[in-house]
């Protein structure tokens, strides 16, 4: 592999209930393959679900996601199908040893695996089925450690002048 932004990438996200991997949910899920190759124009493909999870969104959570249960009651497929299909995008990339691109992975991947899990899916075999990683969250911990202020995902995008 060559510098990985100038190969086929892939970003991965999820939108849950709250904050504990052990038991929240997903709301939803995105995977967006990129190939910058050739350029301009970059191939894109983007796959994004609003999944219904069966439990009240609490609040807090839609402050910070903006789904409620209205949408989710309205639109939103059922966690089943809806997570192993983002699963097969997740072993996709991994086959093609492609590197997913996220903030905060480790609690990405976590809530994802234990909701999968949850819903009657196969659990992540670390030994097999994880990376490349890029975690613009670690990688931001690593070149600017003592920086003040939030490192949430607008704040990067502030701080490093990227359009999010």
């Amino acid at each position: 592999m060559g510098r990985w932004w100038e190969e086929p990438f892939c970003g991965f996200d999820v939108e849950s209930t709250g904050v504990s991997v052990e038991e929240d949910r997903i709301v939803s899920a995105s995977f967006v393959r990129i190939n910058p190759k050739p350029r301009p124009p970059w191939q894109v493909e983007v796959h994004t679900v609003l999944i219904n999870p069966g439990i009240p969104i609490p609040p807090g959570a839609t402050a910070v996601h903006g789904i409620t249960d209205e949408m989710v009651q309205a639109k939103g497929r059922n966690p089943d199908g809806a997570l192993q299909e983002m699963r097969a995008h997740l072993d996709g990339a991994a086959n093609r040893n492609e590197p997913v691109i996220g903030m905060n992975l480790p609690y990405d991947l976590t809530i994802f695996d234990r909701d999968t899990v949850r819903h009657g899916g196969r659990a992540f075999d670390t030994s097999i089925d994880f990376g490349p990683f890029v975690d613009v969250y670690v990688l931001d911990k690593q070149v600017d450690k003592f920086r003040r202020g939030k490192r949430t995902l607008d704040a990067l995008c502030r701080h490093y002048g990227v359009r999010l």
